[in-house]
């Protein structure tokens, strides 16, 4: 299991073009976090993306970059 999480953190890191570090450290931060929503970024990530999927549906499936 070890290693299948850190082949996915480092598929992740190579995807985005990032270094990932301490990513126990990381998950402990955000999970001891008492905000509204522990998650902000990845939330507003998502109702973006979702956003932009419904306008480019409207649009017949094109989009501007």
């Amino acid at each position: 299991m070890e290693k299948l999480v850190w082949r996915n953190w480092h598929t992740l890191s190579e995807i985005f073009g990032v270094e990932i570090k301490n990513c126990y450290n990381v998950y402990m931060n955000i999970k001891h976090r008492k905000d509204d929503s522990r998650t902000y970024f990845l939330d507003e990530l998502r109702e973006k993306i979702n956003k932009r999927m419904v306008g480019s549906d409207l649009k017949g499936g094109k989009f501007k970059k």
